[in-house]
């Protein structure tokens, strides 16, 4: 994934920094062989991680949402529609006014 990310990004956008998370929000990670440059947010702390997020003094800038657009295109989407979304919307209506 690393790859793709930073090839798509660098061909289309410039100076973007990329940081790498592992996120286990209900699990515990123990691994030893873990690369400095990626953080490992697991059950012990999470919460700081999330805090930490929420106090952010800046807002997702135009280059973050750019990277984003450019990342969510070049993924391909598997999706179906699920037989209960097909429920007639005027049953409601019959059981409602009974």
């Amino acid at each position: 994934m690393n790859y793709f990310i930073q090839s798509v990004i660098d061909t289309k956008t410039i100076e973007l920094k990329i940081s790498y998370v592992i996120l286990a929000q209900n699990a515990y990670v123990n691994r030893n062989n873990i690369p400095s440059y990626i953080q490992v947010v697991d059950q012990t702390n999470f919460d700081k991680w999330k805090k930490m997020l929420k106090r952010q003094p800046s807002p997702n800038k135009f280059k973050q949402l750019k990277a984003a657009q450019i990342l969510l295109t070049n993924c391909v989407t598997s999706a179906y529609t699920r037989p209960e979304w097909d429920v007639d919307e005027n049953q409601w209506d019959q059981t409602s006014s009974e």
